[in-house]
């Protein structure tokens, strides 16, 4: 009979995310621009990847600047390095459901291409 913890989330390899912990589906966007008749720029988010992530809150902050009250809440979401070909940046964005988190560095963990760490920033809930 298996006691708790279970053996996996013992588990101290940094290249191994335990399997329960894969239960949010998120999408990875990167902005683009493209130039409409008039010369103007329009902003468009492009979906580059969809996988299975574990998502993590890191700090939650609030502060009153420039007159009103904003909270901000850092996560960590982890996944399954995506392969060569996808690069993943600051300034993209991961949606969560309805929420709306900003990348602010992404962390190859030992830089073994094995497990990617993104450090996102969410203000207010939404964007």
């Amino acid at each position: 009979m298996a006691t708790w913890p279970f053996p996996w989330h013992r588990n101290r390899n940094p290249f191994v995310i335990p399997p329960g912990s894969l239960r949010y589906q998120v999408s990875v966007q990167a902005q683009s621009t493209t130039q409409d008749s008039l010369g103007g720029q329009t902003e468009t988010w492009a979906t580059i990847l969809t996988c299975m992530a574990a998502i993590e809150t890191i700090s939650q902050r609030e502060a009153y600047q420039e007159g009103q009250f904003s909270a901000q809440v850092t996560h960590r979401v982890s996944m399954y390095w995506p392969g060569v070909s996808l690069v993943i940046q600051g300034g993209m964005r991961v949606l969560f459901g309805s929420r709306i988190l900003l990348i602010q560095t992404p962390e190859n963990v030992q830089e073994r291409n094995r497990v990617l760490h993104l450090h996102c920033l969410e203000i207010n809930g939404a964007q």
